[in-house]
Order: structure tokens, then sequence, then C-alpha cells
């Protein structure tokens, strides 16, 4: 696994989307997510969606778009619409809610899709620095909401689930698209 995350957070403008991809369906698979039989039924490349299309990695109800790098902006706003696009078919196909996933190895961004359009809720950002390894696994495990079994410690109450947590932001962009606009923008806000 280290070899893998250590070619994940290197920009590396000679990788293919492909290896990218390969890399964070690898990572995904080996990362110590306490997984379950079944907790993640498949780890797909290239998914087909339809319409000649293919989401480049889905991993339960997480659809994953992987870039070269997204440091441009255009590059990111039009894999950004991309990704819209998956995330809405499962959605429409399955009846649940997805999560997207935007990459290049180095940025993380997380979405929700409310209206059709995504919603940046958490982003990671990784440096190569020790600890990148262990952020970017409670990253992912919050995004993929599969772990159990986790101590209950102040440390992974607050780190897992704690408003900075991915999961939080989550639940927290969802329970905020149910609200009625008024309710938004009012001062019950979530």
């Amino acid at each position: 696994m280290l070899d893998t995350f250590q070619r994940l957070v290197v920009r590396n403008p000679k990788r293919t989307e492909a290896e990218i991809q390969a890399d964070v369906r690898q990572f995904i698979l080996s990362a110590p997510f306490e997984l379950e039989p079944g907790d993640l039924h498949d780890v797909n490349l290239e998914s087909p969606v339809g319409d000649n299309r293919r989401i480049d990695v889905e991993a339960g109800s997480t659809v994953i778009e992987v870039k070269r790098d997204l440091r441009k902006e255009k590059t990111k706003r039009e894999a950004e619409e991309q990704l819209a696009g998956y995330v809405d078919v499962r959605m429409n196909q399955t009846g649940l809610r997805y999560v997207g996933v935007l990459t290049d190895d180095t940025e993380w961004d997380c979405y929700n899709l409310v209206d059709g359009k995504l919603r940046r809720v958490s982003d990671l950002t990784l440096d190569k620095t020790d600890e990148d390894e262990d952020r970017l696994i409670v990253w992912l495990e919050g995004v993929l909401a599969t772990t159990q079994g986790i101590a209950p410690s102040a440390h992974n109450i607050e780190e897992r689930l704690g408003t900075e947590s991915t999961a939080y932001k989550l639940d927290r962009a969802s329970l905020a698209a149910l609200l009625p606009e008024e309710q938004k923008n009012s001062h019950y806000r979530c």
C-alpha cells in the first residue's frame, strides 16, 4: 500500500489517467478500512453509464473522476460537469445518495449533488508528509462510509465524525438540501 500511496501523492506529468485510476482503486482496496465482505461490493474501473461514457472508479455509492492535473480552472470545471452527470445517473438508477469525488492524486474534492449541481463539501490536499497517508484514509472513510468497530476515543470521534470530518460535511449538506429554500436563508441554518 505504501508504494501505491507514494505514487498517488506526486503529480507526475508522464502518468496517464489510467495509471492514476488504477492506483486510486488499489489504494481503496488496500487501505485498512476494516471492511467486512460486501461493504464495498466492488471497486470498479471504467463502469459504463451509457452513451459510451464510463465512470473512472466506482466504490460503493461513490463515483470517482480522475484527472491528471486539476490546477487548471477549465479542466476542473469540465471534470465537475462530467462528475455531476455520473452521480446523477447513478442516483437515478439506484434511488440512493451517491457522492462524487474528483482527484488528480494530490487534490481530493468530495461533492454532494443538489438539484443537478455539484456542491463541494470537503477537500483534502496531500503534500507528501508522513501523516498524509493516514489523512487520506480517514478522509476516504468519511466518503465511503464503511468503517466499523472504531475505538470510541475522543480523538477517533472528532477525527471521523466531528465538524471537520468528511462524513459530517456530507451529512450536513444532504440535510441542508432537504430544507425548503426559505428555511435555508433563515436563522434555522443547520
